[in-house]
């Protein structure tokens, strides 16, 4: 996103950050740090094969523009499923410059393991597992430290992180742990209670938890479920085995033209410990939506396509906003560095509410770009809306390779390697 100062809502040009303004971390290790006339830098990408389209399925798209890039920016990549790997080399896919598409590959093992593996797949999760204990054993780095994508990945964990921080965020519980008062706690704060899996992602398996004339009802895709005079003993036999939470929801406000509505907010490391908000933009649902997921149906906004809104109902315009929220970005970034140690990227799904302002619901190890890119390739954003969003997508996507890059993707070469401009 093109610069426009420091309170503006933009993000700089391809070789800045949000608003002139990074977080520093501790400086990574100077063993990671490797000279690129002696080595070539290598970024392994741990990912799921599919066939629709082959062969990487949706992510295709994201790694295709990786893979255009990728030259530019002296990185080659090599990208396999945990379960064609096996001791020191793998089977996976590499991008030929002339053929302008992935090829098969037998690699070594990288060194660096940017992970981007999303499956329900039993046994596709135990080969990850076991990759990952052969990665660490072997001397490997993972982009993002494995605590950090466990404490992300489970909420009532990520909640007590943030409040354990004071970093804002909402009222919430696991649901074995709710009782007459804690439930009547979050329905003092909110009319309906979110009730999410614990470990879900997407918006998949939410359900809502409302008061109506005749008492609590569990509101669930398929209709509502009455609950009796003792709710918070019903929902564990009511969810099944699986574990979930209860988050009240939201004081917000609508956003025009549709269903519920976040603010995904994308953080980035360049391999320097500098954390720098490269993109951030509104996501939301179709109407009549719990969720607000681009694959639910939804849409991306950019935060000036809702000046009026946030104007009326929190009193500050788009550029006011984006400054509060890179602020709180970065500062979460910075404790999670100071928790987990040095990371290549996150996501942050913030909601706006009346009473605290931008507040953190989750975040992401494994973040999707697509909202950039739907509103770059939206027909009735203004142009220079499109335009933002491009250069955000482009920059989300170097990025990844930069921290490969700096940190210690480099393997052997026979060679001197010319430096990426």
């Amino acid at each position: 996103m093109a610069s426009r100062g420091r309170r503006g809502h933009t993000i700089s040009k391809l070789t800045g950050n949000a608003h002139g303004r990074v977080c520093h971390g501790k400086p990574a290790p100077r063993k990671h740090r490797l000279a690129m006339n002696d080595t070539k830098t290598i970024l392994g990408i741990v990912a799921h094969l599919a066939d629709d389209p082959a062969p990487f399925g949706l992510q295709g798209y994201y790694f295709d523009d990786m893979a255009r890039l990728a030259e530019s920016e002296g990185v080659e990549l090599f990208i396999f499923s945990p379960d064609q790997w096996q001791g020191e080399r793998a089977e996976g896919f590499a991008w030929d410059v002339a053929l302008a598409r992935w090829v098969p590959r037998r690699m070594d093992l990288p060194r660096l393991l940017y992970e981007r593996l999303s499956s329900s797949s039993q046994p596709l999760k135990d080969s990850q597992e076991r990759l990952r204990a052969h990665a660490l054993a072997t001397g490997r780095r993972l982009c993002v430290p494995l605590p950090m994508v466990e404490c992300l990945l489970d909420k009532p964990q990520f909640h007590d992180f943030l409040e354990g921080r004071r970093l804002p965020t909402l009222a919430a519980l696991p649901v074995e742990r709710l009782d007459e008062r804690s439930l009547e706690g979050l329905f003092a704060q909110a009319e309906r209670i979110y009730i999410k899996p614990r470990r879900g992602s997407r918006g998949k398996g939410i359900h809502l938890l409302l008061r109506g004339p005749e008492g609590t009802v569990l509101r669930t895709l398929d209709g509502d479920c009455p609950l009796g005079a003792e709710p918070w003993a019903e929902l564990p036999r009511l969810l099944g085995h699986d574990s979930y939470f209860a988050q009240a929801e939201a004081r917000s406000f609508p956003l025009g033209g549709g269903g519920a509505f976040d603010l995904r907010a994308l953080v980035q490391n360049p391999g320097d410990d500098r954390y720098q908000l490269t993109g951030m933009a509104l996501r939301q649902g179709p109407a009549g939506q719990w969720v607000s997921n681009l694959d639910a149906g939804g849409r991306g906004l950019d935060l000036e396509q809702a000046g009026d809104l946030l104007r009326q109902h929190l009193g500050i315009g788009p550029g006011e906003l984006a400054g509060q929220v890179e602020e709180l970005c970065l500062r979460a970034s910075r404790a999670l560095h100071e928790a987990f140690g040095s990371f290549m990227e996150v996501a942050f799904d913030l909601l706006l509410t009346l009473d605290q302002g931008p507040v953190i619901l989750e975040g992401n190890t494994k973040p999707a770009r697509w909202v950039f890119q739907t509103i770059a390739q939206d027909p009735e954003a203004p142009a220079h809306l499109r335009a933002r969003h491009a250069r955000a997508r482009e920059l989300a996507v170097r990025m990844p390779m930069r921290f490969a890059r700096n940190v210690g993707g480099g393997e052997p070469t026979a060679g001197p390697r010319r430096p990426a401009p």
